[in-house]
């Protein structure tokens, strides 16, 4: 098992951004944040990430859209999508796209990490 997973959270409200900083980095993770589609690009040029956890709805860009266009066939990162959108419909759209999973807003922080880390595993 590897030390120090390095995950990429890219999320816009900062409130929560800090609350799953904070989660992550207590569970003994590494871990770049963006609040953007376009901060997140610039980040996954320089990094390489085990696994980006991506917000569905961001300023510039829907989480899905970006996913589908920049990530799925340009790297290897794992991705779990991260969206106050749990409906059935957005979860199956989110797996169809090919992301190992979908987390639901609000949710809760044990589940979160649990499901990191069995991707991670």
């Amino acid at each position: 098992m590897k030390d120090n997973y390095h995950i990429l959270l890219v999320e816009d409200d900062t409130e929560l951004q800090k609350l799953i900083e904070d989660l992550l980095i207590n569970n003994q993770y590494l871990v770049s944040k963006a609040s953007s589609v376009e901060e997140a690009n610039k980040l996954i040029n320089l990094y390489i990430f085990d696994l980006i956890l991506l917000d569905i709805m961001l300023p510039d860009s829907s989480g899905l859209e970006f996913y589908k266009n920049s990530i799925k066939d340009r790297i290897a990162s794992s991705v779990i999508f991260l969206s106050a959108l749990g409906n059935a419909d957005d979860r199956v759209t989110g797996l169809e796209l090919g992301a190992e999973d979908y987390v639901a807003k609000p949710f809760d922080p044990r589940e979160l990490i649990l499901k990191i880390k069995k991707i991670l595993n």
